[in-house]
């Protein structure tokens, strides 16, 4: 895969807990729906991307997500989020909140979702990767490239 990867707030929240501490995928309260598998999937498509999309939205609730926990990894969480955001191959694709209301899809998905969704229209060499279900259909709705992780791990051979 050589496209972009626009990721969702909980394929985020999975990568910088991982980064900071893989064992924690599985434990830290934000990732228990997944485990280290996952993760490593999740880095292995990521390392074949031509770059990493985050669109404000997503790095406030990860942030807001991470931040309010009271695990011993908070600080260093933080400063992973940054790291990966501010990352060469990361890009911030500022998106604005209107843009997003004036979305269909708006009031069943929320402000973030309808922001991702708007952040791939237009942008053929981006790729939606989430692990939600109802943005996954919109986003397949609207003829964008998305990926949903669910089905991914779903083919993992140990399931």
């Amino acid at each position: 895969m050589n496209k972009a990867v626009i990721l969702d707030t909980n394929l985020t929240v999975l990568l910088i807990v991982g980064l900071v501490e893989i064992e924690q995928v599985g434990v830290h309260k934000r990732t228990r729906a997944y485990d280290r598998e996952d993760f490593t999937i999740l880095s292995n498509i990521l390392s074949r991307s031509s770059r990493l999309i985050f669109t404000p939205n997503v790095v406030t609730e990860t942030s807001n997500l991470l931040g309010r926990s009271s695990e011993r990894y908070g600080a260093q969480l933080s400063r992973s989020l940054a790291e990966v955001v501010g990352a060469s191959r990361s890009m911030e694709l500022l998106i604005s909140s209107q843009a997003g209301f004036s979305r269909d899809e708006y009031k069943r998905l929320g402000l973030t979702d309808a922001v991702l969704l708007h952040a791939a229209t237009g942008n053929g060499d981006a790729i939606i990767l989430t692990d939600d279900l109802d943005l996954y259909l919109a986003a397949a709705h609207d003829g964008l490239e998305v990926v949903n992780f669910t089905h991914i791990r779903r083919d993992r051979r140990d399931f």
